[in-house]
């Protein structure tokens, strides 16, 4: 697993919330000024790091590692600052989805239908077409590009003949 020391704290905290916050409805009482607030929250923090950042290599020499894990303070001090800007964003994007984005069109409807079948059929179809494909030569990423479109659409479209 990639899981820093560090994180453990945030996902153990992400955990108990997602399993506690369902039961008090606590995100429908996020409103627009909450949300606004933690949003500039969000980007002030970036503005600060990456300025900060920017300022600071212009007079010392930064060594990013230290930012990336280990006991460090700048490490510490990224894992609160990325808790804190996790939280803020998580915070805005609740509210944005839930006032702007909460429905549901027919080709979601669909997609939720059948995305238990889709996930159980992609890796039989996906088989299917690289197996059909393997002759063609092209790059990996030109016959990625041709190939996922079918792959998701015949998934998809498996799912939906159970």
């Amino acid at each position: 697993l990639a899981l820093d020391l560090a994180d453990l704290p945030q996902y153990t905290a992400y955990f108990i919330i997602g399993v506690y916050l369902p039961r008090t409805n606590w995100l429908a009482l996020i409103d627009k000024a909450i949300a606004t607030r933690w949003f500039r929250t969000a980007i002030t923090l970036v503005v600060l790091v990456v300025t900060s950042v920017f300022v600071a290599s212009l007079f010392v020499r930064i060594d990013m590692k230290q930012f990336a894990g280990g006991f460090t303070w700048q490490s510490a001090l990224f894992s609160s600052w990325e808790m804190v800007y996790s939280f803020a964003m998580n915070i805005s994007i609740f509210y944005f989805f839930r006032v702007k984005v909460n429905k549901q069109g027919k080709l979601a409807q669909f997609f939720s239908k059948n995305i238990y079948a889709a996930f159980i059929f992609h890796p039989f179809v996906i088989t299917l077409l690289a197996l059909l494909l393997k002759d063609i030569h092209l790059y990996p990423m030109v016959k990625y590009l041709l190939v996922a479109p079918i792959a998701v659409f015949a998934s998809f479209r498996k799912g939906q003949t159970y």
